[in-house]
């Protein structure tokens, strides 16, 4: 269609007379259709044109139609075409006159062209309202009118509806329209504006707009209007609906929800004009949301309405009609869209409703809401928030459901209802138990992260208006408040529940009774299915935990846990222990702040006592076990849940005493069995440490005396592994065990003289142990005479004495002033011990090990003797304690490694450290190629000139100390590099050096005897090295790994372990490449053999022609070092043989087996009983070395069954003193059983009659009123019978080996 041209002639065209209805619509349509020409520069000559014309058609030349006919179409788009119009301001000459039509065709006009003119009129009002404020009444007015006829409107609809199906109706095509109700209209007719839903539906929002605009309006519209609107939306509207009428009917109830709207609008601006109407206005939103169709959008509209109104005193309106809301089809609707999309919303209000009103409600009232929130708190559908918001209204219902108890009818009523409370709060405890190690995954993978999963859900979500998956940390947070909130209400629901069967007076809340020290009263506790359900706060509950991970919020939460516990009556809280105990120790190990709860309960005045006892009790019976591993999390739970045990014994000593009078004589016994049995005792040790700490602390008589039998065997098992094989983590244990042990003084007055070497050792030690032995000393010299004291003190007395005068230093340190204060104590005691002799640091060599010449201008050379350097730099080295600087250590040590390697006679000038490798690596290839060692050899024999017999001595001694001391370093994390080879090379330079040395020497003798080689090679080499006094002996190296092995520190000794596998890995190497061509000429081979028993693990062993003659100096040290004084240098030579099974060859082995096995065997008799591992590990050495040597395929030389031989006659004398029948050494013999079982049953019969002896009045026969003997004397009995009756003591001549005897 073509534009229009000339706009003045096309509207007077359109306003002739004469013109046909048909073309005047179709002038019309084209003016609608150019439309666009109003957003030009033509927009004012448009208006000037046509606005004219269009209001002579709509007030002139048609009237208003009810019917849709060619008239109320031009008329519709005439108004369309004037609701299209911008508003700017070319269109303000317009306004006043542009409002008068469409108010004029508002109020005449059908409702399809009158909801156009509000929408028409609204813009008007909106963009032009300084100058309309006088057009505003009239509006007002009609909307007046429509809400007098809204009663007659809705009767107009749904109460002639038999009339409307029996005649048709006439249409009125009058312009006049009377406000009385007329026919329904039919199929085909419009409603008049003033008698429209529709209309009413749109005008509450303009008046509203209006109100805001022009506030003097308000004073003198709302006392007309607002009963108007006040009776139109308590219109109950029809019952029954039929089909055809159900757009008009949710079209009134449209217009009423958007009446109410305005109404909660105007609930704080006009409350004085409201108030008369509060009843009215609650109870027909009430009825709204019964008789409301299920449209989301109106329900919604009608739920925000009710919030408004609960926001304002007018609430208490609601207050009567809380049965109607109770009713989840009245509150959300039953439409699927409701159901899913108002839940949250409709329940907040209810909550607050309830909330408001909870005092008084009935007990049925409140059950429903029980019912009604608890099953919405477990409703994954709904968000956290509104769980939270159930909760918290369950919690507030518990002081009502609580007070309602004022018969045992009501009480019985009340209880019931505040167990369904807590069913339902420990059900989302175990929810939450499932859902919250997922909720901690996702956290790990990321809180950004999008899964695949919810990119699929997220468009099924948003089809069905379901909850959006909400961000991790919101979702983290609002767990947080729900478990918080949980745990809070669970202690006044579980007081609630233990109180709901006592008198109490009305009014007063379960806060303010609980802080009444009033006398129990009838029945007070929980029952038994209470308990159960109460038991899931600890099986369920706990695991919640686990999502507080902040320091604060963790502290705090585990509070109001303890609290929780701590108010139940003691028996209720054992009987939910015993049913969740054994989860909750697990789950205490996966999270260790659980165990404050118990802490806290252990100091709760109410059941501390009950709580104890139950604990310790399952910790004694049925945990000890888990000790015997060290390092688990168990054991690390025991040993906390007993510190907290024994650390709450100040808060009631007496109590405690009971409690612990049972148990402590049995840990300490369970202790001290373990501690000689298991292979690791430190957890039994620490155990008892913390019995002893806790008993220290308080005076118990009773428990005291219990203990005094077990004094003596628990002292003897301390000091016997104090002087053992005993780790160094165990030695600071140990000590302070035997200066704590849990007695008297008087009771330990007999053990005096032997805890006094434990006493020296701890005021050598750490600062925790000076500190024990300098108060121990105190206490003894402060209370004991010293007539007495001094004989106890007489064999350690100068140890005590220099001990204390180590510590007489300046403050800061800190044990200066009391080490004086002891001394003065001891007063002229303190100097006796001068008159003997005391080990003083001496010089037995007046030579220097190793000096340093220093050259100065003009030539003038000095001397500098590095011994004492070297002292400095071990000690810095070797003691960590001493608190120098790591740096400096480092130092120290590279000081000796360059020391080291000048004595070391390396070829060239040593100019630093790291070229040490590179030289070792030419001598290794020097070694095995005879050109390189002939090249190399002039330049290692350097002039080293004369020494003197006392100089070579103290350059052994220096250059022993030197590699004793970097041997040791190595097991130094602290000094040690990742790529540091200095040791692994000093051990290769060495075994080069051996090989070299004794190859040559020995070539002459090789095809001797193996004795006589060893003999001649070891005295050869010494004889050439002390005639010219020039070189130290490469022995010297052998020495010092022996040494180290034997090292107190084992650290140490595992260091020169691997030293000595090197070594020995580099000696054989360097064998079978020598011997590797002359094999391959004779046709033979270079394998290992397997020489042990195919039954056993294989031990393999060099070839027999592999034969390395260090080792036959090697075996005599090590062999020394079984036959140490200390259980350290025994082990070192046991491990030592250990290494060296599978490298030295057969023959080797069998020329040394009867000494090695005497060496095994006498490491095995002097280790104690507790030391399992050092026996399983020489039983092992020992089978390991008979297997090797005693091969049955192999042992057919006459000097292999020459050392069986021995080796069987040596173990049958070892044998003889048990007492058992020994078999000839050269074949197999019986044993005579009739002359064991004899002395057997002797010797039965001699130890019942001699413990019979001990206590005859507790084994008499005739009395029947026996007196029952003390728990100490039946376990002494037990344990002397138990092992007087063992297989080995009763071979044994004569019984009378125990103490006892």
């Amino acid at each position: 269609m073509s534009p229009i041209q000339n706009f003045e002639q096309h509207s007077r065209r359109l306003v002739d007379p004469d013109l046909p209805i048909q073309t005047r619509l179709e002038m019309v349509v084209e003016v609608r259709d150019s439309l666009e020409i109003a957003h030009t520069a033509e927009y004012l000559n448009f208006l000037k044109c046509y606005f004219p014309a269009f209001s002579v058609i709509l007030l002139q030349i048609t009237k208003p139609q009810l019917v849709d006919n060619p008239e109320h179409k031009l008329r519709n788009i005439v108004v369309e075409i004037l609701n299209r119009l911008p508003h700017s301001e070319v269109l303000r000459p317009f306004v006043q006159d542009l409002l008068k039509v469409a108010m004029q065709v508002l109020t005449t006009d059908n409702e399809e062209n009158g909801l156009i003119c509000i929408r028409i009129i609204f813009d008007l009002l909106r963009n032009f309202r300084p100058t309309l404020e006088n057009e505003v009444q009239p509006f007002l007015d009609f909307v007046c009118k429509i809400y007098q006829v809204f009663r007659f409107t809705v009767s107009h609809f749904f109460d002639n509806v038999k009339m409307e199906e029996v005649k048709p109706v006439e249409t009125s095509a009058s312009s006049d329209q009377s406000l009385t109700p007329v026919a329904p209209v039919g199929n085909g007719q419009l409603n008049p504006s003033t008698r429209s839903f529709k209309i009413i539906t749109e005008s509450p929002l303009v008046v509203m707009f209006l109100f805001q605009l022009y506030s003097r309006l308000v004073q003198t519209n709302i006392p007309h209007l607002l009963p108007l609107m006040v009776a139109a939306i308590s219109v109950p509207g029809p019952e029954n609906v039929p089909s055809h009428l159900k757009p008009q009917f949710i079209e009134l109830k449209g217009a009423q929800v958007k009446t109410v709207s305005f109404l909660t609008y105007l609930l704080k601006s006009c409350a004085e004009y409201i108030r008369p109407h509060e009843e009215s206005i609650c109870k027909s939103i009430v009825n709204l949301l019964v008789t409301c169709s299920d449209s989301a959008s109106i329900r919604k509209e009608l739920l925000v309405s009710l919030k408004h109104v609960l926001g304002t005193d007018f609430k208490r309106g609601l207050f009567p009609l809380i049965d109607t809301l109770l009713d989840e089809r009245v509150l959300v609707g039953s439409g699927r869209a409701c159901f899913e999309s108002l839940r949250p919303l409709a329940y907040s209000l209810l909550a607050e409703i309830v909330h408001h009103v909870r005092g008084d409600l009935s007990l049925s009232q409140l059950s429903r809401i029980i019912y009604l929130f608890s099953r919405n708190m477990h409703d994954s559908t709904l968000s956290l928030s509104i769980h939270t918001t159930c909760a918290r209204l369950m919690l507030n219902l518990v002081e009502p459901i609580f007070e309602k108890g004022v018969d045992q009818q009501s009480m019985d009523e009340a209880r019931i209802l505040l167990g369904r409370i807590l069913d339902a709060f420990v059900g989302k405890f175990s929810t939450f138990k499932r859902t919250i190690p997922q909720l901690l995954e996702e956290g790990e993978v990321g809180k950004d992260r999008v899964t695949l999963r919810a990119k699929l859900e997220l468009p099924v979500q948003a089809v069905l208006n379901l909850q959006v998956p909400v961000e991790h940390s919101k979702e983290v947070n609002d767990c947080k408040n729900l478990i918080k909130t949980l745990v809070m209400g669970m202690k006044t629901i579980i007081w609630s529940i233990t109180h709901a069967h006592l008198p109490r007076p009305q009014g007063l809340n379960p806060q303010a009774l609980a802080s009444q020290a009033s006398a129990p009263q009838g029945f007070k506790g929980m029952r038994e299915d209470e308990v159960w359900k109460a038991s899931g706060v600890l099986k369920s509950g706990v695991h919640c935990l686990a999502l507080f991970k902040e320091k604060d919020e963790e502290k705090e939460m585990l509070s109001l846990f303890s609290q929780i516990l701590a108010i139940m009556e003691p028996r209720d809280l054992m009987d939910m222990f015993s049913l969740c105990m054994p989860e909750l120790f697990e789950c205490m190990i996966n999270n260790n702040q659980l165990v404050q709860i118990f802490a806290a309960l252990l100091q709760a005045p109410k059941v501390y006592k009950s709580f104890a006892d139950v604990l310790i009790n399952l910790l004694v019976s049925s945990k000890l076990d888990v000790l015997k591993n060290p390092d688990s999390d168990a054991t690390k739970l025991v040993l906390h849940l007993f510190r907290c045990i024994f650390g709450a014994v100040t808060k009631a000593p007496l109590d405690f005493e009971r409690i612990l009078q049972h148990h402590v004589p049995v840990i300490m016994e369970v202790c001290m069995k373990n501690a000689t049995e298991v292979e690791k005792p430190l957890g039994y040790m620490q155990l008892l440490r913390t019995v002893f700490r806790g008993l220290a602390g308080c005076k118990y008589e009773l428990l005291l005396r219990d203990l005094i039998p077990m004094l003596l065997p628990c002292l003897n098992i301390l000091l016997t592994m104090l002087e053992g094989p005993a780790g160094e983590d165990m030695k600071d244990l140990l000590l302070e065990l035997c200066l704590t042990l849990p007695a008297r003084l008087s009771s330990l007055l007999p053990y005096l003289p032997r805890l006094m070497k434990p006493l020296v050792f701890c005021l050598r030690g750490s600062d925790e142990l000076v500190s024990l032995g300098l108060r121990t000393l105190e206490f003894w010299v402060d209370s004991l005479n010293p007539d007495f004291l001094e004989p106890s003190m007489a064999n350690v007395m100068s140890e005590v004495i220099l001990a204390l005068w180590s510590h007489l230093r300046p403050v800061p340190y800190p044990w200066g002033g009391k080490a004086l204060q002891i001394l003065g104590k001891l007063g002229g005691r303190n100097r006796r011990f001068l008159k003997e002799p005391l080990t003083l640091e001496c010089k037995d060599n007046p030579e220097h090990g190793l000096r340093v010449v220093l050259t100065f201008e003009p030539s003038t050379p000095f001397l500098v003797p590095l011994d004492k350097f070297i002292n400095l730099a071990v000690g810095a080295v070797i003691h960590r304690n001493q608190g120098i600087d790591i740096y400096y250590r480092k130092q120290a040590l590279k000081f000796l490694r360059v020391c080291l390697l000048s004595q070391l006679n390396l070829p060239g000038c040593v100019t630093d450290v790291g070229q040490t490798p590179r030289q070792l690596s030419t001598l290794l290839r020097s070694s095995v190629d005879s050109s390189w060692h002939r090249s190399e050899s002039v330049e290692v024999k350097a002039d080293l000139g004369v020494k003197t017999k006392t100089q070579l001595m103290a350059e052994k001694s220096i250059f022993k100390t030197l590699l004793i001391t970097i041997l040791a370093a190595s097991s130094d994390p602290d000094l040690r590099d990742s790529d540091d080879d200095f040791v692994v090379n000093i051990c290769r330079h060495f075994a080069i050096f051996l090989h070299i040395d004794y190859t040559s020497t020995n070539a002459s003798t090789s095809t001797g005897s193996l004795g006589g080689s060893v003999i001649s090679a070891s005295s050869r080499t010494k004889g050439n090295r002390s005639s010219n006094l020039k070189q130290l002996d490469p022995l010297i190296f052998l020495d010092a790994l022996v040494d180290v092995l034997a090292d107190e520190n084992r650290l140490h000794a595992k260091a020169a372990l691997n030293a000595l596998n090197v070594f020995s890995e580099t000696l054989l190497f360097l064998a079978r490449v020598k011997h590797a061509d002359v094999l391959m000429a004779r046709g033979g081979h270079n394998a290992s053999m397997i020489v042990s028993s195919p039954s056993t693990n294989p031990v393999y062993s060099p070839h027999p022609s592999v034969r390395i003659p260090v080792f036959e100096q090697l075996l005599p040290r090590l062999l020394h070092g079984c036959y140490g004084s200390t259980w350290q240098a025994q082990m070192g030579g046991v491990m030592g043989l250990g290494a060296l099974v599978g490298k030295v060859n057969v023959e080797t082995l069998c020329h040394f087996q009867v000494k090695i096995v005497r060496g095994l065997v006498y490491v095995l008799k002097r280790l104690p009983v507790y030391a399992s591992k050092e026996q399983e590990e020489t039983s092992q050495v020992l089978m390991q070395i008979l297997r090797v040597v005693n091969n049955v395929d192999e042992a057919n030389s006459e000097a292999r069954r020459k050392s069986f031989q021995d080796v069987v006659e040596y173990l049958a004398t070892e044998l003889r003193p048990l007492g058992m029948p020994i078999p000839p050494a050269g074949g197999i013999a019986t044993l005579n059983s009739a002359e064991l079982k004899e002395k057997v049953n002797s010797n039965v019969n001699d130890v019942i009659g001699r413990i019979r002896g001990i206590a005859p009045q507790y084994f008499s026969e005739e009395d029947e009123n026996i007196v029952e003997p003390p728990q100490s004397v039946q376990r002494g009995v037990n344990e002397l019978v138990e092992a007087a009756l063992s297989p080995r003591n009763l071979c044994m001549m004569d019984p009378t080996w125990h103490p006892w005897f």
